[in-house]
């Protein structure tokens, strides 16, 4: 029995072929293919819902590591300040204070006030869904007490991609705590067609699970699923060759 199948055997990670170390690890499936993803191609992205871009972020790494380039989109203001504090140096990364919508107009989001004595994860509750941040009052037992409801600046997807001329599009993460399917239903994917679509679950419902892989399905993705996110995978050229590298196949 080889390395490859006794490190299979003994535990849960991805081992993969690399072309710089013989063998390479990952726990993370996500983590596996974005850098399969990211030696043959230096992906573009857009990522809505982005905190401060750091904390429990799925492409931080790849980043600073691979020089991804893209659009990160956080609607909270004090979040947003954090994260452009996070990104003042990378002159390949715009940072958009406002949030995806169906319609262009200030609309009610919910967040909680900030504490910067609060874990990594508190300033991440922020959605137009406000049964979602409710769930966590288990959590935070004084949430209702922290709970903040605003107007933020709203635009379309389509309005965001036309203000910082995207042509192409090679990732998209969305993480926007429960309102994620309805992101995903506005975007033109028949015009942009991104190879990698990295989306939260959790905060779905059963039936929505079911309703956005149905709908993405039509566009021709493929799933891989964790616990806490799913993505969806094009099979394009790129996700071909990037699978050619671990010996794996869409």
């Amino acid at each position: 029995m080889g390395i490859r199948q006794i490190l299979r055997k003994r535990c849960p990670w991805k081992i993969v072929r690399s072309p710089f170390l013989r063998y390479f690890a990952f726990q993370d499936p996500i983590d596996c293919i974005f850098y399969t993803y990211s030696l043959n191609h230096q992906p573009s992205f857009i990522q809505i819902g982005s905190n401060d871009g750091i904390n429990g972020d799925p492409i931080y790494g790849f980043i600073l590591k691979w020089n991804w380039s893209g659009i990160k989109v956080e609607p909270v203001r004090y979040v947003f300040e954090k994260l452009e504090k996070n990104f003042r140096d990378f002159p390949n990364i715009a940072l958009e204070n406002s949030a995806i919508a169906k319609e262009s107009n200030a609309q009610k989001f919910y967040y909680l006030r900030q504490d910067e004595n609060a874990p990594e994860w508190y300033s991440q509750l922020g959605s137009f869904s406000l049964p979602t941040i409710l769930k966590h009052e288990q959590w935070i037992p004084d949430l209702q007490e922290r709970l903040i409801s605003c107007n933020v600046v709203c635009q379309t997807f389509e309005q965001l991609c036309y203000k910082y001329d995207v042509r192409e599009i090679d990732v998209i993460h969305i993480d926007t705590e429960g309102y994620d399917f309805e992101i995903i239903k506005l975007i033109d994917f028949r015009r942009f067609s991104p190879s990698i679509v990295l989306y939260e679950h959790k905060h779905l419902s059963q039936s929505d699970q079911a309703a956005c892989r149905q709908y993405l399905e039509e566009f021709g993705y493929q799933f891989i699923s964790t616990p806490r996110d799913t993505l969806a995978v094009l099979d394009t050229n790129r996700i071909r060759k990037a699978w050619s590298i671990v010996g794996g196949s869409v």
